[in-house]
């Protein structure tokens, strides 16, 4: 016998012995374990919304200012005033019609340089003032909003103060 034939029944006996179920052969009929279904949870509630699972921080909310177009809307607005409708018809003209409790209020023209508009009233003028007040505009999509930045007509400022809400 050579070496390698030796060395090689030792191991085979040093493994016998030391795990005599390793070398040995496989019966035919081997009966595998069942599989069974995985264990059903006792219906253990979720955590209701006033648990509390992590560290609160406590903060004070920042509001979200809405966004503002940056083009002016055209179109009809209306706002309430003193239980009564206020409206502004603004068109791509330039011309501008106002109404009160849909009678005829007001109108004119006017013009838009960024984010004001310079309007000229025919009421401000016949009443002695200066037909053309000045505002800043904002428009978030749904309400147009005037900020006076000079205008001595108090008739036309009343109204322009008010937030308009576009009507389709």
């Amino acid at each position: 016998m050579s070496g390698k034939t030796i060395l090689l029944m030792c191991m085979i006996a040093l493994l016998s012995a030391c795990a005599p179920g390793l070398l040995a052969p496989t019966p035919a009929a081997t009966v595998l374990p069942t599989l069974t279904a995985p264990p059903t949870s006792t219906n253990t509630p979720l955590p209701t919304a006033t648990e509390t699972l992590l560290p609160t921080l406590t903060r004070t909310p920042t509001p979200i200012p809405k966004p503002t177009l940056e083009i002016f809307p055209f179109g009809k607005f209306e706002a309430k005033y003193d239980g009564s409708i206020v409206g502004n018809t603004f068109n791509p003209g330039g011309t501008w019609n106002g109404t009160f409790d849909n009678r005829h209020r007001d109108g004119g023209t006017f013009k838009i340089k960024g984010f004001q508009i310079e309007i000229f009233s025919t009421g401000c003028q016949f009443g002695g003032y200066d037909p053309i007040g000045i505002y800043a505009w904002s428009f978030d999509g749904e309400t147009l909003a005037f900020k006076r930045v000079s205008d001595n007509c108090d008739v036309r400022a009343r109204f322009m103060r008010l937030e308009y809400i576009y009507v389709p």
